[in-house]
């Protein structure tokens, strides 16, 4: 673990569902990032929220998870707008097959606590060739863990930071 000593803060601003699924609210909440100075905004994103709950075997938060489902065309608008207020978009994905739909929209992934101790959707990121950011809030034993399966896969060119923060 390497520990980046004299780097600039990073701030990533989290909307999570709070734009209603609003487009407007979306770019909304991207221009007040920009204006308090975030480097990044990090949405959330499933195609399908019923499909989330089944992976989860977490059917009773279907309500929850539909609460960060839209049209998966927004993602190159709300990179567009980010691009233009300058503000990084990330959207983090739950679902393996919505990987490949926001990969052309972000310079990095964000794989979210739940799918950290998930080898087979971890994996599926590597074909795009992006960094990978990890979220974690677990142990420093998994946080080995997880970067010796990653930095030991198949994939050669894996790049991955690993973060430890609060959850808002």
């Amino acid at each position: 673990v390497r520990v980046m000593i004299g780097q600039r803060t990073f701030i990533i601003a989290e909307p999570g569902s709070t734009h209603e699924g609003s487009l407007d609210e979306m770019y909304r909440l991207i221009d007040l990032a920009a204006d308090a100075g975030a480097n990044a905004i990090k949405f959330q994103w499933t195609s399908s929220a019923y499909l989330l709950a089944q992976r989860r075997r977490a059917y009773e938060y279907v309500k929850a998870y539909a609460k960060i489902e839209f049209p998966a065309a927004w993602h190159g608008l709300l990179r567009t707008h980010c691009e233009a207020t300058g503000v990084e978009y990330l959207c983090t994905t739950y679902l393996p097959q919505d990987i490949a739909v926001v990969a052309a929209d972000v310079s990095r992934f964000k794989i979210a606590s739940f799918e950290c101790d998930d080898d087979d959707f971890i994996a599926q990121h590597f074909p795009f060739g992006k960094r990978l950011k990890h979220f974690a809030f677990f142990a420093i034993q998994s946080v080995k863990r997880r970067r010796n399966v990653l930095e030991n896969s198949n994939f050669t060119d894996f790049k991955s930071t690993v973060f430890h923060g609060p959850a808002s």
